[in-house]
């Protein structure tokens, strides 16, 4: 059997054992208790609120500088960074002046792209540092990723309807469920193939003596529990994306950091911008940090602006923020490029991106974004225009598709509510407490709705008896029971002729009674 004794760089570690512990691998054992934590003290929404605007969107900030900052690398991107940001803006700012909830699809969807290739990266980050550069174990390493994050998006009880509703909002018709059931099944087989795989190759490669990074392998596992951890175990869905934002964030966040420092000491092309904030030593994290705090406020900003105008203005910008984002980060941290792997203490690469069979690599980049973006944002474009479904539809498609989730049986006991369906309300409105909501705000609207929906069905099975009422207090002559009977079913059944045909007829019928009493007694 061939010796087991891979080359190395000088390091396996990007920085040293603990940091990347902590920072890239371990994290979710640092957040947990955090999370767990604030719930004692915030409630779900809030939690979101917070992790949104100073994780999610502050997040952003530092691939902006190093866009913007990155002298060399604005100087050779700067067609893309000038017509992109306009493009994103505009395209932004027209679903949010027309169905803001596309907008949300978009970046949430993208969002889970960019989980995965963020995973992806850092796999062969380690990889190349151990010399594991098989394209096979490069493409199963995609491959797991991406069959992973698409299976907990899948097969969870919570992201369904989230995804669901933003299509529907755009036009998309109601997707039966077992077309639901069947894309569920083909995500599980393939997840289990390509992990085969993935598994045989390690095996394979360990025996050939070129074993895969033990740091690679470790941060797959963790990086894959964790995201199924957060969107199929746990019961919220707000709680459930902010637990994963912050892992998402301090792994960005670090990488970042460590990246650009390496490039503000060793490039005297940076520019002055960069060496500025990532050349003057550990002090200027907290710069950092605290620009990012501030690029992250904005969304607390746009979300208090008294006027509806310059609120979705703002929330716009910021959409556009987020799919610049992972627009950029698609194409400035190539791991194949000399530049890139300096920074992250890997030798070799090459220097530039190089043409495709003679392709211009500009030519290639616009017809793959062409296809990633501009297609599916005019098909959601036209969708919306074109017709969609109204709300209570809308609740019972996704009910039908996602039943165990208490948010999407509240929305249903609305929608049941609204149609006159009481009993189907009551139904709705219980199985929404029992599966025992995390969020106060959606038990107390359970419970208030459950209470509202049982008052209107005990008064109408009070008034689904009252034209008897109204008969039995005629024959006996009393005049005053029979025409509050009466008019009870007669305004609680307002669209039955027969009810209100009815109550017209113990109307006249009183009234000539009393004629009769009256001319008796005169």
């Amino acid at each position: 059997m061939p010796s087991r004794t891979a080359a190395t760089t000088s390091s396996p570690w990007i920085t040293s054992a603990g940091p990347d512990l902590v920072l890239f691998v371990a994290t979710p054992v640092l957040i947990l208790p955090l999370i767990l934590l604030t719930l004692r003290f915030a409630g779900p929404a809030s939690l979101y609120l917070y992790v949104a605007a100073f994780g999610a969107l502050g997040h952003h900030l530092p691939g902006m500088m190093r866009a913007y900052g990155d002298r060399a690398l604005f100087s050779r991107f700067r067609v893309r960074f000038t017509i992109a940001p306009v493009f994103l803006v505009a395209v932004c700012l027209y679903f949010a002046f027309t169905e803001p909830k596309t907008t949300v699809l978009l970046v949430y969807l993208w969002g889970v792209w960019h989980a995965a290739m963020q995973t992806h990266g850092f796999l062969r980050i380690y990889d190349t540092k151990r010399q594991s550069t098989a394209r096979l174990t490069a493409t199963l390493d995609q491959a797991t990723c991406l069959c992973w994050f698409a299976a907990a998006v899948l097969l969870s009880p919570t992201r369904i309807p989230y995804v669901l509703e933003g299509l529907y909002m755009a036009g998309v018709p109601t997707i039966p469920v077992a077309v639901i059931g069947w894309a569920q099944h083909a995500v599980t087989v393939a997840t289990a193939a390509i992990t085969l795989a993935f598994a045989v190759n390690a095996w394979a490669t360990w025996r050939a003596g070129r074993p895969q990074s033990p740091v690679k392998l470790l941060l797959i596992t963790a990086t894959v529990a964790w995201w199924w951890y957060t969107n199929v175990i746990i019961p919220n869905l707000l709680v459930g994306i902010a637990m994963w934002e912050l892992f998402h964030d301090v792994q960005y966040l670090a990488i970042v950091w460590l990246f650009n420092q390496k490039r503000a000491q060793t490039d005297p092309e940076v520019g002055a911008f960069t060496r500025f904030v990532f050349g003057r030593g550990r002090a200027m994290v907290l710069v950092y940090l605290g620009l990012i705090l501030a690029y992250g406020s904005l969304d607390l900003v746009s979300k208090s602006l008294p006027s509806d105008f310059p609120a979705k203005v703002l929330s716009g910008v910021l959409a556009a923020s987020a799919l610049l984002h992972f627009y950029y980060d698609g194409f400035i941290w190539k791991m194949r490029e000399r530049g890139t792997r300096a920074s992250l203490g890997i030798a070799g690469g090459q220097e530039v991106e190089r043409r495709r069979g003679g392709v211009p690599p500009w030519l290639v980049h616009g017809a793959r974004w062409s296809v990633y973006f501009l297609v599916p944002v005019a098909l959601l474009a036209v969708g919306w225009r074109a017709g969609r479904m109204d709300l209570d539809e809308m609740s019972f498609a996704i009910a039908e598709a996602s039943p165990d989730v208490p948010e999407v049986q509240l929305n249903l006991g609305i929608a049941l509510e609204s149609r006159g369906d009481l009993a189907g309300a009551v139904a709705a409105n219980r199985k929404a407490l029992s599966l025992r909501p995390m969020d106060p705000e959606t038990q107390l609207e359970a419970s208030i709705n459950l209470s509202r929906s049982l008052v209107e069905l005990s008064q109408r099975e009070v008034a689904a008896g009252a034209p008897r009422s109204a008969a039995l207090a005629l024959h006996r002559g009393d005049w005053e029971a029979a025409l509050d009977n009466a008019r009870l079913a007669r305004d609680s059944f307002p669209a039955n002729p027969d009810v209100v045909q009815f109550a017209e007829q113990i109307e006249a019928a009183a009234a000539e009674a009393r004629r009769a009493a009256r001319v008796s007694a005169e």
